[in-house]
């Protein structure tokens, strides 16, 4: 389709924006149910969670909370330079919601097992997965100019694709160098019980020191060097 080419019927930059708010709201809605549904459909006695997990779901919480607005705020600065729409472009800021939308499940096993590698991991290429679809809505809606103004500056074209790149750059830096110190850290951490003990060292047989008495004193003599090896038998 050429740069003059209007946008699918029914599907104008309007509708996608709308889709985009509203899976957008939701995400962050359901970042903070996620929070709050196990103790409404709890027990109404449940005790209490450790200090050490509140602190670390609601750490977790404000830190995806924050990624998805970062998300949120760059999608809308880069649909102010497009003007049309057509069906690969909607279809590629679907797979970017699809990523988004599963922002609360990876954030939730994050906040239930913060420090297993699957979980981290996941959680960075959830990210990864997000910002490469961002990075290629933004690419394609700007190739040849296709989807925004002929005349839009080439250089400003360049720069925002640049800096789009950057987040799925340090993702994946991030995911890889976390994968592989978690998995030397736990190849070299001891396995089983057998090798949690302390070894003891070995002991050695001291043979008693003999004594001579002298008058009422007690004195020890020189201790003589005990032989312990057997005698040969005669041939």
């Amino acid at each position: 389709m050429s740069a003059r080419a209007g946008t699918v019927a029914g599907l104008g930059k309007t509708r996608v924006e709308a889709l985009t708010d509203g899976i957008f709201g939701a995400v962050m809605t359901v970042l903070g149910l996620s929070l709050t549904i196990p103790y409404i459909t709890g027990p109404a006695n449940q005790q209490l969670p450790a200090l050490e997990d509140i602190v670390t779901g609601v750490l977790t919480y404000a830190l995806s909370f924050v990624t998805v607005g970062v998300f949120w705020v760059g999608h809308h600065v880069g649909f102010q330079i497009v003007k049309r729409t057509d069906r690969t472009f909607i279809w590629l800021n679907n797979t970017f919601l699809l990523f988004v939308g599963l922002l609360p499940l990876t954030t939730s096993l994050l906040g239930h097992h913060p420090f297993e590698q699957l979980t981290i991991v996941a959680y960075g290429l959830n990210l990864l997965a997000i910002q490469i679809f961002m990075f290629l809505t933004l690419w394609y809606a700007t190739l040849h100019h296709h989807l925004v103004e002929a005349g839009l500056n080439d250089r400003f074209i360049w720069l925002a694709r640049r800096r789009t790149l950057m987040g799925p750059a340090f993702s994946a830096a991030e995911s890889i160098d976390f994968g592989g110190a978690r998995k030397s850290d736990e190849t070299d951490r001891p396995h089983g019980p057998e090798n949690n003990r302390s070894k003891k060292p070995p002991q050695t047989f001291e043979p008693p020191t003999p004594s001579v008495k002298v008058g009422s004193r007690q004195r020890a003599s020189i201790p003589r060097p005990a032989v312990y090896e057997t005698a040969a038998l005669p041939g």
